[in-house]
């Protein structure tokens, strides 16, 4: 049987954020509390935002709603990193986190 859904689900709001993993298990999704590994503030942002995660975090990517890839790094193999969003236009963007063993997303405000 599948899991009830939430309130939120239910009325059709979109979840914040989605993680997709793989392991020895094969692959599977985690949304809302069971995928908030990550913070990333300020959120809204205007110059800079720093994701600090519970894993290492080995790339980042920032993605529009249609699907264009604006920025994107490898990072240091650690469980923080700073990206710039100054020359981004204002509106809603796709932070994409990768790690090992997870791809982590979730959304960002640019102001």
């Amino acid at each position: 049987m599948w899991p009830q859904r939430s309130r939120d689900a239910q009325a059709g709001a979109i979840p914040r954020t989605r993680e997709v993993a793989s392991g020895n298990g094969g692959l599977r999704v985690a949304e809302g509390d069971a995928a908030q590994r990550f913070t990333v503030f300020p959120d809204p942002a205007t110059e800079q935002v720093l994701i600090t995660g519970k894993q290492p975090i080995t790339a980042y990517a920032l993605i529009t709603p249609a699907g264009q890839v604006v920025a994107q790094k490898n990072v240091t193999f650690g469980t923080e990193a700073q990206v710039s969003v100054s020359g981004l236009a204002a509106g809603a963007y796709i932070l994409r986190l990768e790690g090992v063993d997870y791809t982590h997303f979730t959304t960002l405000l640019k102001q």
